[in-house]
Parts: structure tokens; C-alpha cells; sequence
């Protein structure tokens, strides 16, 4: 166990929550438009890129995210581009990373570096952040930034799974879904798990019925932007309000 003196010990005790505002779809800024490219065509299957635009707002809460991506779908669905048990769908790394700011208050979301992001969610989770600083085990040089991770680690991959899952269901797609910073994680009886180890990189494949298989990749070492640098470094090459989907038929 590591050393936490006890004055800190008492602190938790007194800790209270306070209640979370979290944030709606209407605070999300509108999607202005989405780019479609398709090349071939279509016979057999398909297989979509999703690129989609992303601000921290949309990761705000389940649905939101869950909504967020919805749109893409659509878009494609009605431009005839996906084919029922027939499309594989592919989202950009760490798409899932990003899980970590979801059912914090709104006000995490005036902040605008990662460190200020970190230190925002210590204040509004502080009894559970110390709890595991204190119990678990590091794997890492920044113990601040790989606590923060553990203790949302099974929020995280249950919102994950959850949302991936419908979206495979609801539009009979198999989902390679983009990756998500978590301990060391499996599937353990159908659900992703996070698990004794160090932060893994990692991407999981949803069949269209919604179940997940294990990790199909592991990129971990592609971890130091988690500990500093600016937000949101994958969606930095995107126009401002505009998200794309490109199409491949065979």
C-alpha cells in the first residue's frame, strides 16, 4: 500500500459529492456538415472510415457520445452505403480514450488542457481517486495521471461496450471500434473487463448482434499524450464543424 498520511485519510472521510450537472445534447455544438467519399462498387460488402468531429462536450455523458456518433450512421445508412450483415465499420485511435471526461460535471468541460481536465476531475472525485492511489498497484512514471485512469477504468469500458454494442445492433454492422486507454483489459464472460496491469492501448471488434471479441490490437506505446500536450490531438486535422466518412466497396 502506498503512504497517504493520515490527515489526507480523514479528509475522505468528511468528502461529499456534490450533485453533477451533466452536460445535454443541446449543449454540444451542431455538426455542420459531413464529408462522404466512396470508391468501387458495392457487391459483396463494404468497409467505412469514420472520422468523425469531435469536441470534449460530446463525451460528456453516454448518450451524448452515443448520439454524437449516431449521426455518421444515419448519414451513411441513407446514402445507401451500409448493407446489412454485410459492412465493417472502422472509428479512428482512441476515440474511446476520451470516455474518461463522460458523467463528470459540466464545468470540467470550461477547462482547456489536459493537466486542468486531471486536476478537475481529483476535485470532483477526490475520495475515490485516493482510495486507489492508496490500493492499487503503478505501473507507470505520472502515478497521478495512471490513478485517474483506474478509477474511471470500469465506467469507461462499460460505456464503451454500451455504445459500441447498440450501434452494431441497431444498424447490423460488425464495428472495429476506435481504441481506449484502459488496465490491462479482457473480455470476461462477454463484457470488457479491466484487470490487474499496466494502461493498454487497445481496439475491440463488435460483430453486428452487438457482442465484443477480445482486443484485436495493442499500441502501448502510444501513451504520452495522456500525461500532457493539448486535448484531443487525434481530431486536430479536421476542419472546424465537419466530420467525414469514406466508403470502400468490393
Amino acid at each position: 500500500m502506498r503512504f497517504i498520511p493520515l490527515v489526507l485519510f480523514c479528509l475522505l472521510i468528511s468528502c461529499k459529492k456534490k450533485e453533477v450537472q451533466t452536460v445535454l445534447i443541446n449543449d454540444v455544438p451542431k455538426l455542420k456538415s459531413i464529408q462522404l467519399a466512396s470508391q468501387g462498387e458495392f457487391k459483396k460488402g463494404s468497409l467505412i472510415f469514420i472520422e468523425p468531429y469531435l469536441v470534449s462536450k460530446n463525451y460528456g455523458s453516454e448518450e451524448v457520445f452515443y448520439l454524437t456518433l449516431k449521426q455518421y450512421f444515419d448519414f451513411a445508412k441513407e446514402k445507401g452505403k451500409i448493407s446489412v450483415d454485410r459492412t465493417l465499420v472502422r472509428l479512428p485511435r482512441h476515440i474511446g480514450t476520451w470516455l474518461i471526461f463522460s458523467g463528470e460535471d459540466r464545468s470540467l468541460f470550461d477547462e482547456d488542457t489536459m493537466g486542468s481536465y486531471y486536476k478537475k476531475i481529483l476535485n470532483e472525485n477526490f475520495a475515490s481517486f485516493l482510495w486507489i492511489y492508496m490500493y492499487n498497484k503503478s505501473y507507470a512514471k505520472n502515478e497521478f495521471v495512471e490513478t485517474i485512469y483506474q478509477m474511471k477504468a470500469w465506467q469507461m469500458a462499460y460505456k464503451y461496450q454500451s455504445i459500441f454494442s447498440r450501434l452494431a445492433r441497431e444498424y447490423r454492422v460488425s464495428i472495429i471500434a476506435g481504441s481506449i486507454v484502459l488496465p490491462n483489459p479482457k473480455v470476461i464472460e462477454g463484457n470488457i473487463t479491466p484487470t490487474e496491469g499496466p494502461l493498454k492501448n487497445v481496439n475491440f471488434y463488435f460483430h453486428s448482434d452487438g457482442r465484443v471479441d477480445e482486443r484485436i490490437s495493442n499500441w502501448s506505446d502510444d501513451l504520452s499524450f495522456i500525461y500532457e500536450g493539448n486535448l484531443f490531438p487525434i481530431f486536430a486535422k479536421q476542419k472546424l464543424g465537419e466530420g467525414k466518412i469514406i466508403c470502400f466497396f468490393y
